[in-house]
């Protein structure tokens, strides 16, 4: 399973599929960005169909935060199966699609990047730009680090990449491709399509991928350090060591009070940010529930010690000092509880500001908007 964006030229009714490489055949210096080209091409059989590896040719670019962005050009609603699946469906004016033109040359493509909702908040626009150009956004725009883009996806609870939805193993529904449109209910004949489509009506999906945050197991957990304000970085950990790693098992510490007091898998640790304390994790929804990060998950924690103490969540066997604690929340792009599935997801000036502070503290000046980040080349 490849996560994908697919764009189409209409000048030259071509269509352009942005992926990511190949993580188990890459190397830092050289990444294998051919695994999926290799694939589709077994497929092409007598199509007349014609692939071209464009790589060398373009580069991808994120551009969010644009103040244009808050107008209200798109709303969403929801749709819900019966296994806990959420189906995002939007209405776009018809300046949304005008707008997604501006500020692109007749070369280059682009389109909503809407997996964390709409907005200055969101992930802004996708583009394909020839490579060694920039865009024209950089006018009034802020260039930053490909790291910053990840510790934007990560807060917001999107997942990207085969490093996170891991090929082979990787189900939508757990990798959150329902909420972050990337998944058709209604479309038949792909691959994985019918357990999709059963557990969406009838099933129940357990695991999610959701953001991480990370804390010493000596700290005791504060408002301060949970969203909505920033997150804390490695270094302010300077006498914890070692540092959590990515595929390091998260397990759930009942309370002291409960009468099992034996560890559960709450599944792993699948990616980190290299400077801040956070991350992308796969959690057992049910025992998430139980710890003290779980209000973000929208309902009441489950007392499960005789004074109302509730369990942790431990990368490691036990919370020792050489252990982190993780809290796990939820994305922006998932549905807020009790949010009205006719109801417009729209947010407010003060909302994004807020948000863009705690995503990047490090941008000196007004962060309301201007920022954008090479992805990858």
């Amino acid at each position: 399973m490849h996560d994908v964006f697919i764009f189409h030229q209409p000048s030259t009714d071509t269509y352009w599929i942005d992926h990511s490489a190949d993580a188990s055949a890459s190397t830092p210096s050289s990444p294998n960005t051919k695994a999926l080209f290799d694939e589709m091409k077994r497929y092409v059989l007598r199509s007349k169909v014609k692939l071209k590896y464009a790589t060398e040719e373009y580069d991808v670019w994120s551009v969010f935060g644009t103040p244009e962005d808050e107008t209200g050009l798109a709303k969403r609603w929801w749709k819900f199966g019966s296994g806990g699946a959420a189906e995002p469906q939007w209405e776009f004016q018809d300046e949304a699609w005008k707008e997604i033109q501006r500020g692109l040359r007749e070369s280059e493509v682009g389109c909503w990047d809407l997996r964390g909702g709409w907005g200055q908040m969101g992930m802004g626009r996708r583009l394909l730009v020839k490579k060694g150009e920039t865009p024209l956004f950089s006018s009034d725009h802020q260039i930053i680090k490909s790291s910053d883009y990840d510790l934007r996806r990560m807060l917001l609870g999107v997942p990207e990449g085969p490093r996170e939805i891991i090929p082979g193993s990787a189900l939508p529904l757990e990798s959150c491709m329902d909420v972050t449109n990337g998944v058709d209910f209604r479309k038949g004949c792909y691959v994985g399509q019918e357990l999709t489509v059963r557990t969406y009506h009838t099933g129940n999906t357990r695991k999610r991928i959701a953001p991480i945050r990370f804390l010493p197991s000596s700290l005791t957990c504060e408002k301060a350090m949970l969203p909505p304000n920033g997150p804390l970085r490695w270094s302010d950990f300077k006498d914890q060591n070692p540092l959590p790693e990515a595929g390091q098992a998260i397990n759930y510490i009942p309370p002291p009070t409960s009468a099992s007091q034996k560890p559960k898998a709450a599944v792993k640790v699948l990616s980190l940010h290299p400077e801040y304390a956070v991350g992308l994790g796969m959690i057992r929804l049910e025992l998430a529930e139980r710890v003290w990060g779980t209000s973000a998950f929208g309902e009441a924690p489950k007392m499960l010690g005789k004074d109302g103490e509730l369990g942790r969540l431990i990368v490691g066997n036990d919370a020792g000092s050489g252990s982190w604690q993780v809290w796990a929340g939820r994305g922006r792009a998932w549905y807020q509880p009790g949010e009205d599935a006719q109801q417009s997801t729209a947010t407010t000036h003060n909302e994004s500001e807020a948000f863009l502070k705690s995503v990047f503290p490090h941008l000196d000046g007004d962060v309301s908007g201007h920022t954008y980040a090479l992805l990858r080349p």
